[in-house]
């Protein structure tokens, strides 16, 4: 549900998408439209296209085979048809004059067109094009080579390090975090230089800004590793004579310590981990640093632990 709702809301933003091609004239063929970013926007049918998605939905209007136009909403394929034997189009008011073409589809155009842009991003970037987008360090960059091919912004969300409030970043959506520079749809259309600017025109601190879905996921590994690496320490110094040892097996307390102090000690480094959000450190490995050490302090102070006795009476029953 989570993932639906975003889905839905980043599709019905207007977004900012240069994966533009330039507008074919009227002798030319679709195949021999060269890539740029056009400016062909406007409202048409009430629908209203920023320059950069105007030239991406021209562009696939132009070049779009039949079932990839029959992807868009209220598109069957009599309409795939109709628009494929209007080629080729020099502005959207061609496509709008298209017979069945208004406002609906014009508007799946447009969200096509947000949705193509950081998905041909994801899967077709080399390292340094992913880490020169904001909010994109070396291991989410990682995250995401590894997950390739990207199909869906749902299959996008599952990468490691990438949630709702990065993916809102990345695609640059207005009054959010930042504005379209240096968002995924800027750096794609070959600008360079360009940084994170907050939609007020302040620009945020420099580096790795830490956010929520990060800290969780890095907090969590984080938490399971370091408490394997000193489970005997937590069984000695929690567990082992914190409750009636000639009623219960050794065995038994030992086994329920692990999941007692797993379960009670990786929720709280994740609660820990997140107030860090909105944090911005010099770059991602730092962040990842900060959160790793702060799950350390957690561990060590051991406020989450509880009453272990009770709750092993609870569990195993009373002696």
């Amino acid at each position: 549900m989570r993932r639906t709702n975003l889905l839905v809301a980043i599709l019905l933003i207007s977004l900012t998408a240069c994966f533009a091609e330039e507008a074919p004239q009227r002798n030319q063929s679709a195949s021999e439209v060269t890539a740029t970013c056009s400016a062909l926007g406007g409202t048409f049918s009430g629908v209203e296209f920023n320059d950069d998605q105007g030239s991406y939905a021209v562009s696939l209007a132009n070049n779009a085979a039949a079932d990839t136009l029959q992807e868009i909403d209220g598109i069957g394929a009599k309409i795939a048809q109709r628009i494929i034997a209007a080629r080729p189009f020099a502005t959207l008011a061609d496509l709008d004059s298209v017979s069945y073409v208004g406002a609906k589809i014009l508007g799946g155009f447009r969200a096509h067109a947000n949705t193509r842009a950081v998905l041909d991003w994801a899967n077709s970037a080399n390292r340094s094009e992913l880490t020169a987008v904001c909010q994109i360090g070396n291991k989410t960059a990682e995250a995401i080579e590894a997950a390739r091919p990207i199909d869906s912004l749902d299959d996008l969300l599952a990468v490691r390090n990438i949630g709702e409030e990065t993916l809102k970043t990345l695609l640059g959506v207005p009054g959010f975090s930042c504005s379209t520079k240096g968002s995924v749809i800027d750096e794609w259309c070959g600008e360079d230089g360009a940084a994170c600017y907050c939609s007020t025109g302040v620009e945020p601190p420099t580096g790795f800004v830490l956010d929520e879905d990060a800290a969780s996921n890095w907090a969590e590994e984080a938490a399971g590793e370091w408490y394997f690496d000193n489970a005997d320490y937590a069984w000695e110094e929690w567990c082992q004579g914190n409750y009636d040892e000639s009623a219960y097996d050794e065995f038994d307390a030992m086994n329920f310590c692990e999941r007692y102090v797993l379960e009670r000690f990786i929720p709280a480094a994740i609660t820990a981990a997140i107030a860090l959000a909105g944090t911005s450190y010099a770059d991602e490995d730092t962040a990842q640093q900060a959160v790793i050490d702060l799950v350390k302090d957690i561990f060590r102070a051991a406020a989450w632990m509880g009453d272990f006795e009770a709750a092993l009476i609870d569990y195993l029953g009373a002696p």
